[in-house]
């Protein structure tokens, strides 16, 4: 069971780092560079950057947790 869930919480990261195009710039600005500062205004207002650190900081304290209890569910098997 713990093995399916850092499964999961690593496709939920790669997700969000990978395959997620919050972090990337749209294709629209590049055509109106001009817009590109209320774009990026927008972004700061928003906390899109930190907003993505935390995620990710919360899904790595889920994937140590997850450490926590393979450890100990290999602990039980072993005694």
């Amino acid at each position: 069971d713990t093995a399916k869930l850092k499964g999961n919480l690593f496709m939920h990261r790669m997700n969000v780092n990978l395959h997620c195009d919050i972090l990337d710039t749209p294709d629209y600005f590049w055509e109106h560079s001009d817009l590109k500062p209320v774009y990026f205004e927008t972004r700061n207002y928003m906390e899109i950057d930190k907003r993505v650190e935390i995620l990710n900081q919360r899904l790595m304290i889920v994937d140590e947790m997850c450490n926590v209890l393979r450890t100990v569910q290999v602990g039980n098997h072993a005694s």
